[in-house]
């Protein structure tokens, strides 16, 4: 079940995991940096490779950290002067201190100076932006960006991208950066399209997301270019013709020459989606089940519009296989795998190859969340409606039938707020601060204090009625209270316990065997 940790107060200002999943660090609001997990490599900074059951101070950096990350096996903080540490694992380099040499306490990267805005780390990577828009990567040679296969156990400056970066993002072996002007690049590991270029190849340096750009032969004429510039991409000269000539602007021709930004992106494990300004939705990556664009399974290399939602969308759900949108209208339409009726749609079918509308809920839908085989949604009156595979109780009805359309979760009454699924398990926040959670609970991930699955929601009665945010992973939950505190589950199996109660270090699971713990669908 939750347990708070209580050696951070209730001034936890920001928390992240290593992308391994193994360590946590959590920075507090007086700039102090604590860590706690798997130390095999040194990576919670307190000068030793003992693993924690409880957050150590990583005193080494002081009490001015303003920024942490997290990556595999090494972590990165930023203090409030500008200056960037790193420690942990180094055998790529990926510390940037010019050696690869493993360190267990935090080492400054002293060529960037005092002037790092942002820092990012992956698997075997760090990249960092600096106060002039400049980006400077470090660590394995293929994922660093500068067109080297080489190891870089400095810094290096990634030209290709000038120095209007805004924003970068990681993942475990690929890194994608935002500009001012809104566009996209990407570099790194592509094997399942998520740098969004139009192939499958891995990419030494940034390169653009394609249908994103505006250079000549992309196909799209920019406001940049004219027919005489680039006849290539600028064949038509009038208005409504879908391209944007040297001689239209988007105020002459706003239908034309609507200016590709974003507001939003994410980056999964094997798909990617970003939110333009307009409201439109484009997706790329893994797409074996339609979840992303129903044209064609497999891999989409290319950003791919979903024209079926419009340009009102308000919310995207990702499930394994599935997905959902919410538009600002209040409805809810789903689409790709449909094989337990994850769409909602009052049948089982193959996968579906545009958006169904999920017309059992009608136009009043506030928020969603789709797991692995199962969807959830509340609506404004605060009831919540579940649907799909229910074999392990994911749909909370107190049964173990299959749902191919929306059923009412009686024991939630009419005051749901908020609700969130990853796998199996289901979690959702009342308007009185409670939570309820329901599904497999084999790692005590429903926070009740058994390992007993639940078919219908049950109170995590540790949390009180102060939770203002939860979320759930494959196998575990958290919850933010009003107060600032961190809540995370526990051992259920132990039963509640404090998370600064002294304990035997506990040897962390590594490898396959640490990621494959069941056989089982769930």
């Amino acid at each position: 079940m939750p347990v708070q940790v209580a050696v951070l107060g209730t001034a936890v200002a920001h928390l992240a995991m290593g992308a391994a999943g193994d360590h946590v660090c959590a920075r507090r609001t007086d700039g102090s940096l604590w860590c706690w997990g798997y130390n095999g490599y040194g990576q919670l900074g307190d000068g030793t490779t003992l693993s924690r059951s409880s957050p150590v101070q990583v005193t080494a950096i002081g009490t001015s950290v303003v920024d942490v990350a997290p990556g595999s096996n090494h972590t990165c903080a930023r203090d409030a002067t500008g200056s960037l540490f790193c420690w942990n694992s180094n055998g790529t380099g990926e510390l940037g201190d010019g050696t690869y040499t493993n360190r267990s306490l935090p080492g400054r990267v002293n060529a960037l100076g005092t002037s790092v805005l942002g820092v990012v780390a992956g698997g075997g990577h760090s990249c960092a932006r600096r106060s002039d828009g400049s980006v400077w990567c470090w660590g394995w040679g293929s994922y660093v960006g500068d067109g080297q296969y080489s190891p870089r156990p400095s810094p290096v400056a990634i030209t290709a991208l000038g120095t209007t970066t805004v924003e970068l993002a990681a993942g475990e072996h690929h890194t994608c950066a935002r500009r001012t002007e809104g566009r996209l690049w990407c570099w790194g590991a592509n094997a399942d399209g998520q740098l969004g270029d139009g192939t499958v190849f891995a990419a030494l340096s940034p390169r653009p997301v394609a249908g994103l750009r505006c250079d000549c032969g992309d196909g799209v004429c920019s406001r940049s270019e004219s027919a005489t510039s680039c006849p290539a991409d600028c064949r038509g000269q009038s208005c409504g013709d879908g391209r944007c000539v040297g001689t239209e602007t988007s105020a002459t021709c706003p239908a034309d020459c609507a200016d590709v930004r974003f507001s939003a992106v994410a980056a999964g494990g094997q798909q990617s989606c970003a939110q333009r300004l307009d409201g439109t939705v484009q997706c790329w990556g893994q797409n074996g089940y339609n979840q992303l664009d129903g044209s064609a399974r497999g891999v989409l290399t290319s950003p791919v519009v979903i024209t079926a939602l419009g340009t009102s969308v308000t919310q995207l759900a990702m499930g394994s296989h599935h997905a959902c949108a919410r538009r600002a209208d209040g409805r809810l339409l789903c689409w790709g795998d449909n094989s337990s009726g994850e769409a909602g749609i009052g049948a089982s079918t193959g996968p579906l190859l545009a958006p169904q509308l999920v017309t059992a809920l009608g136009t009043n839908v506030v928020g969603a969340a789709a797991g692995s085989f199962a969807t959830c949604a509340h609506r404004s009156d605060g009831s919540l409606w579940c649907w799909g595979a229910n074999e392990v109780g994911q749909v909370g009805d107190g049964t173990t039938t299959r749902r191919l359309s929306p059923v009412l979760v009686t024991a939630l009454g009419t005051s749901v707020v908020q609700v969130a699924a990853f796998n199996a398990h289901v979690c959702a926040r009342r308007s009185d601060g409670s939570v309820w959670c329901w599904g497999p609970n084999g790692e005590g991930q429903l926070g009740d204090a058994t390992t007993l699955a639940r078919l219908s929601p049950v109170r995590v009665t540790a949390l009180g009625t102060s939770a203002v945010d939860v979320a759930v992973g494959a196998r575990h939950s958290c919850a933010r209270t009003a107060d600032g505190a961190c809540g995370a589950g526990a051992t259920a199996r132990r039963g509640p316990r404090r998370c600064s109660e002294p304990g035997p270090h506990q040897p962390a699971r590594h490898g396959p065997s640490a990621r494959r713990r069941s056989s089982s669908r769930w």
